[in-house]
C-alpha cells in the first residue's frame, strides 16, 4: 500500500507502516502489555512504599520530603491500586457471592486501598 494512501498509518512505536486492514493486532498487544504492567506494578509498589515509609519516617525533619513523595508517588499508586482492586472485585463476584465472602472481598479489594489513598493524612505511612 502506498504511504500516502489515507488508509495507511504510521506506527511510531515500531517504525513500521500498518494498514487499517490488520484488524488492530498491534493494539491488542499494546493493551495486553499495559494490563500486564499495571498488574505487576500493583503487586510490586505497595511493599516498596511500606518499606520506604516505615524505615525512613523516624526523622520528623524529613516530613516535607515524605509529603512530596506521598503526593507524587504513593497517592497516584494508591489510585491505581484502588481502580485495579475495583476491577478485580467485580471479576471476583461470580466466585465470592456463592462463597458468601463478598463483603470481605469488597473490604480488602476496594475499601482498604481507597481508605489508604484518600483518608490518610498526607505524608504519613
Amino acid at each position: 500500500m502506498n504511504a500516502n494512501h489515507p488508509a495507511a498509518k504510521r506506527d511510531f512505536f515500531h517504525g513500521t507502516q500498518n494498514t487499517i486492514k490488520d484488524g488492530g493486532k498491534d493494539m491488542g498487544k499494546t493493551i495486553k502489555s499495559l494490563v500486564f504492567l499495571l498488574l505487576v506494578s500493583t503487586l510490586i509498589l505497595p511493599p516498596l512504599t511500606a518499606v520506604a515509609g516505615g524505615e525512613y519516617y523516624n526523622n520528623l525533619s524529613d516530613k516535607a520530603g515524605f509529603m512530596v513523595a506521598d503526593f507524587l508517588i504513593i497517592r497516584p499508586a494508591g489510585m491505581v491500586a484502588t481502580a485495579a482492586g475495583s476491577i478485580l472485585y467485580v471479576l471476583s463476584l461470580p466466585f465470592s457471592i456463592p462463597g458468601g465472602n463478598q463483603p470481605e472481598a469488597y473490604e480488602k479489594m476496594v475499601l482498604e486501598p481507597a481508605r489508604y489513598t484518600f483518608t490518610r493524612p498526607l505524608g504519613e505511612p
